[in-house]
């Protein structure tokens, strides 16, 4: 990946900031390989077989899934990292902005 690409209407980042951004982006990289998978499994393991059972039918759709997934401690946990890995990104292309 190529971190920093010169052009005028570019700002420029500093060495603390192309490192934080760095850190950032693995982090989003390290939960999209690692952690999504984890929610996949709840899903197909637990979520939709209780769908299933409790309703007698498929989902019809992603938001019926949804409100079945909301409930699990592990779905809000991996909600809470996704939304603050991505306030910390704002955070840290706004500084060098």
């Amino acid at each position: 990946m190529d971190a920093h690409r010169p052009h005028p209407m570019m700002p420029e980042s500093n060495h603390d900031e192309i490192a934080e951004q760095l850190a950032i982006v693995d982090m989003k990289m390290f939960m999209a390989t690692k952690l999504d998978s984890g929610q996949r499994t709840l899903l197909e393991n637990k979520v939709l077989p209780e769908f299933k059972k409790k309703h007698g039918r498929e989902p019809r759709n992603h938001q019926e899934l949804r409100k079945e997934m909301e409930p699990e401690t592990a779905y809000q946990a991996y909600l809470t990292m996704c939304s603050t890995a991505q306030d910390m990104m704002w955070d840290a292309v706004g500084t060098c902005c």
